[in-house]
């Protein structure tokens, strides 16, 4: 019993450690994009709603490279749902300081999964597809701390040969 304690206390400790003790080294956001019109993607979404999670390998320089990984889909519901998981790395730089919070610049590439589902009402009755594609994506964003826990992004996206995306992103780094 009194080893089960003490693996609880160690546990507690290196959370408040690594939550306070340490550089925020990971980043977990909410993300929407909105589809322009000219995009593949327009024909069916106008817009996409997701979650990001990022690991930043160094968090002390003004130049730091990070790992990223996302999840998105459609909030349309007009027949037919698209599902994208992009998994990618990223290099972010530090522009300036505004009251002591940066206003910084991101750029990631990386792999795009993308899954979509049309639903077709025809005479005979309703015909379902799918059709799943690899790909590219690439990401170039601005932001800014608001707090210094939480930043705000801008975001243009490009999904493989999918179309592009204007998006808003909110993180939280711990």
């Amino acid at each position: 019993m009194n080893k089960q304690k003490f693996l609880i206390i160690i546990i507690f400790f290196s959370l408040i450690y690594n939550t306070y003790g340490q550089d925020r080294n990971w980043q977990i956001g909410l993300k929407g994009d909105f589809i322009p019109a000219g995009s593949e993607l327009n024909n069916s979404y106008s817009t996409l709603v997701g979650v990001e999670a990022n690991y930043f390998f160094k968090n002390k320089d003004k130049l730091r490279y990070y790992g990223t990984t996302g999840f998105s889909t459609d909030v349309d519901g007009s027949g037919s749902s698209i599902t994208l998981i992009d998994l990618g790395v990223g290099v972010y730089y530090n522009l300036f300081n505004i009251k002591d919070r940066p206003f910084y610049t991101t750029l990631n590439v990386g792999g795009l999964y993308a899954h979509e589902k049309f639903s077709t009402q025809l005479i005979e009755g309703t015909i379902q597809s799918t059709f799943n594609e690899f790909g590219y994506t690439a990401n170039l964003g601005v932001g800014y701390y608001i707090f210094k826990n939480i930043n705000v992004q801008l975001n243009v996206n490009q999904l493989n040969n999918l179309g592009t995306t204007l998006g808003l992103s909110i993180y939280y780094n711990f």
